[in-house]
This record gives structure tokens, sequence and C-alpha cells, in this order.
């Protein structure tokens, strides 16, 4: 498949604001009397010369300046290509806000991770840099112990150390000389050019052992689609149906019954046309229906426009006619006497996922319907989800949904501390009496005779597990760490004690 740079104003506007950030200053070749013998010169001039940052106005390029978050993502999204998908983002908006929305919409940014605002003109430090570095790349956090830096103390207290250990292991982030990663340390300029040289790098090497994962250049046009080719679909608002949550798309023409599947379509995003039958039709002529996975719901929309992102193509559409449920204003909440409760506020309020308490409020959350949330391109329930209040210290079980008059009813029923669920990242483990310094990252359970990773259950209680899909009693099962496996222990009682979950265990 072709990926033609579409020429609008969405790219054009974008660039003009990411370059007015870092004021251009000269030529590509450009040389800083500053960065003249720094010991960070080469990777000054390459990421220059390449087009990836630029220096100052004044001439200068400030290599031992610490650089803001929203700088380091700005290069970032400069070095993978990814640009702000939509010039509504940018109208009123800073470039430094435009920068972290696009970052958060491409999941390099996780706002969950930040108690208040993200603030774009913090300076960013190196273990934050190494959890964006990673989700850039794919590269998957590593849950296992560190054991060859001096600073473990240190790490092992930073929420991104699953990311510090992958990155440190890839070679983009390393230590210092003295042995020590210095987590907290903020990134400087110059190191981070050092950074984004390794990582594109490692980005190339990535295509070079795997080149068929792009798209091949064919035509001017697209064909053969699967949802592989497919980015996302966008909705008036801006918002992201990833195509990673799709399990179906197909299209009609003038809402004509006639349906046709994605592989039967040709596309041009040039000319914000498709070819259907050998026939070329505007997209203002074109509606294209959307399934998500597991729902039997096809949502319509009116197609707009076309383009590519990421070598892939963007439908982007405005809704016609499906519900639309608004999470902060069209959410009301009822106890099992159908009587409303009215001291819930969302923003005190989080929902039990994969073993995680996540807030309500979190952006990678969505209601898409009267049954069905998102989280993170993966779609759930609303029937088998628990809820837990802050302001109540309760959990509650969701039983049953409707929507009325442009409301979402939720019923909960309130659980008694033997049904309550835990996060798996807070549990205490008791042995002979005694507190033990474990975390569920580092330890396996024993399912059905075979070994499998802790932080893989998808819930567990004080009685019970699940673990892909299936119930099973949580007392008499064994667990070990991971780098000690000859040591097993067996789970002979668990308990909720102060909002925690106590697993008390003997040796095996």
């Amino acid at each position: 498949m072709l990926n033609l740079k579409k020429t609008s104003c969405r790219i054009f506007i974008f660039a003009l604001l990411f370059f007015m950030s870092f004021s251009l200053s000269s030529a590509n070749a450009a040389q800083y009397e500053d960065t003249k013998n720094h010991w960070a010169q080469y990777y000054i001039d390459y990421l220059n010369n390449a087009g990836y940052i630029r220096g100052y106005e004044d001439g200068t390029f400030r290599p031992d300046n610490n650089m803001t978050r929203a700088e380091f993502l700005s290069v970032l999204l400069n070095c993978i290509q990814r640009k702000p998908a939509y010039i509504s983002y940018i109208s009123g908006s800073s470039w430094a806000e435009v920068i972290l929305d696009e970052a958060v919409k491409q999941g390099i940014l996780n706002p969950s991770e930040y108690p208040t605002d993200i603030n774009p003109y913090e300076f960013i430090n190196r273990a934050e840099a190494a959890a964006f570095i990673a989700r850039s790349l794919n590269i998957k956090p590593d849950y296992s112990p560190i054991n060859f830096i001096k600073d473990i103390e240190q790490i092992n207290s930073n929420p991104y150390k699953p990311y510090i250990k992958a990155i440190y292991k890839e070679g983009i982030i390393t230590g210092y000389p003295s042995g020590e990663f210095k987590p907290y340390d903020k990134i400087t300029r110059a190191q981070a050019c050092v950074i984004f040289k390794r990582f594109l790098d490692k980005k190339i090497a990535s295509y070079n052992n795997n080149p068929y994962s792009y798209p091949t250049i064919q035509k001017h046009y697209w064909e053969n689609l699967t949802l592989s080719d497919v980015y996302a679909v966008y909705d008036k608002a801006g918002n992201k149906i990833s195509s990673g949550s799709i399990s179906r798309l197909r299209f009609r023409i003038n809402n004509r019954s006639t349906l046709y599947d994605l592989d039967e379509i040709k596309v041009d995003p040039e000319y914000d046309y498709i070819i259907i039958n050998n026939v070329k039709y505007d997209v203002s002529n074109i509606q294209i229906l959307v399934r998500k996975n597991y729902s039997s719901y096809e949502y319509e929309y009116h197609l707009k426009d076309i383009y590519t992102k990421n070598n892939q193509l963007v439908f982007d559409c405005y809704q016609r006619s499906s519900i639309y449920i608004d999470k902060y204003y069209d959410i009301c909440f009822y106890d099992t006497n159908y009587d409303r409760i009215t001291s819930f506020d969302i923003y005190d309020l989080s929902v039990y996922l994969n073993g995680r308490w996540i807030k309500m409020t979190d952006s990678s959350l969505d209601i898409l319907n009267e049954d069905e949330i998102e989280y993170k391109n993966k779609t759930y329930e609303i029937t088998d989800l628990y809820l837990y209040c802050l302001y109540n210290n309760k959990q509650y079980k969701v039983y049953r949904t409707s929507y009325y008059g442009s409301k979402l009813k939720i019923y909960l029923e309130t659980l008694s501390k033997s049904e309550y669920v835990a996060a798996l990242d807070d549990i205490v483990f008791y042995e002979d009496g005694d507190r033990l310094n474990w975390y569920a990252e580092d330890l396996d359970i024993k399912i059905n005779s075979r070994w499998h990773s802790f932080m893989d259950l998808s819930l567990i209680s004080q009685d019970l597990i699940i673990y892909d899909d299936h119930r099973y009693m949580l007392k008499d099962k064994l667990i070990r760490k991971y780098n000690y496996p000859e040591i097993q222990y067996i789970i002979n009682d668990a308990y909720f004690e102060n909002e925690r979950l106590i697993i008390k265990i003997e040796r095996y």
C-alpha cells in the first residue's frame, strides 16, 4: 500500500507551530557556536541535520539546558512521524498542549500516571523518558528484578521501574559511569539527542529485521485492504476508534442497502474518493459501519475525509445516529431499591479492570453504549464491572444498566467485604505472622498444573481468582517467586483488612 502525504492545512499548521517552538535559526546543516567541541556534538548535528530538532533564533542550541516534557515529546513524535490528526486541537491551544494531546492518542503518554494536571513545561526526568521511548517502540515493560544498577532503591521506588529495565537492556538510556541510573535526574537537550539517535538506530534495525510489517508501495490508491491497513476511525469530536478495537468495517453508498466489506473497496486518500465496482465515489457519498470487538452492534458514521497516518488509513467521520454518552454528564447511579445515589461523583469512582483499579476519569476509558465500556482498545461489558467509591470507601457490583432520556442508568449492588476485589499491586503477604516484602509482579501462581504470572489474573478476591475467564478458588493454590522457583508456598487464608487483601502463606 502507498503512504502518500496529504497536503493539507492540518500538517502545515502543526509544522509551523512545531518549528516556531524551537525557533528555527538556520539551514539544515546548521552549526551552533555553543556545540562546537561539546561531548554530544555528533548527536546534536545528526538530529539537527535530519530535521528532528532545532536550535534557537540567536544561533545557539543550549545543549546543557534541561528539556521540558513537551519538547521531548515533540521531538519523539517527529522521530516516529506522528502528527496531531485534527486541526481543531491546535485552534485555541498552545503548541505544547497539542503535543501532549497527540502523545496521549498515540499511547505514549498516560494521563492517569499524573495525580494532577500534566504540566507540559515541566522538565522531563530519565525514568519518564524511558517509559515514553519504550511505548513508542512497543517494547514491553520488564517486571523482573533489577540487580545490576547501584541505585536500585531509587529505581524500585519509581513507578516507571519496568520501563527503566526494558530500555536499559535495549541500550537506549543507559547508566552513568558511576554505575547509577539516576531515574529522577533531568534530561538535557544534549542527552536527549543521544537518546533519540539510539532510538532511531533501534527503529531502523527493527524495520530491517521485519521489513514486511510495513505497507508495500504499489499504486496511487490502496486496495486488498484488511484491518491492519487501518489506523483508526474518528468521529466528529475527534474520538478515536482504533483498529485494534474493531472487528469489522463495512461501507455503503448514499444509504443504499448493499454493504461492501473492507477488501471490496479501493481508497485514494490523496483525492478523497473510494472506488466500488470500478466506480469512483466522493467520500461525502459514503457511510461506514463499525463493529467493535465483543459487540453485536454496528455503529454507522458518515465519512468526511480519508488520509494516511503511520502508513495506515484514517477514516474521519462524524456520528449520525448512534448513542453518545458523556461519562461526566450522562451517567446516573441507582441502588438495588432503584433509588438514585446522589452522593456519587465520577471523580471519586474507579472501575476494576484486569486486576487494577482505573479512575473513571482516565482519558483512555470511554463509555461506548449502554452495555459496554472501552479501555485501551479493549471492550468490557458494563454488567461485569466492579466500582470503588473513594467518598465512602465501598465497593459495588454493576448488575443492570438502562438508557432513557439521554441518560445511562447504572444500577449497583453494595458488596460486603468478603466479596471485595483487590488490586494486584496492593496485596500484602504474610508468613508465620511476619509481613513479607513481596510484590505480585514478582510471583507465579499454579493453575491447572501450570505456572502463570500472578499479574495475568483478571480478578482476585479473598475467595476466588479469575484467569483466562475461568474461576478458581484462591485457597490452597501454590505460589512462588519466579526467581526462586524451587521454593513453593501454599495459600491457607485470605481476607480484607483496612481495605487491603491479606494473603497468608506457608512453605509447601
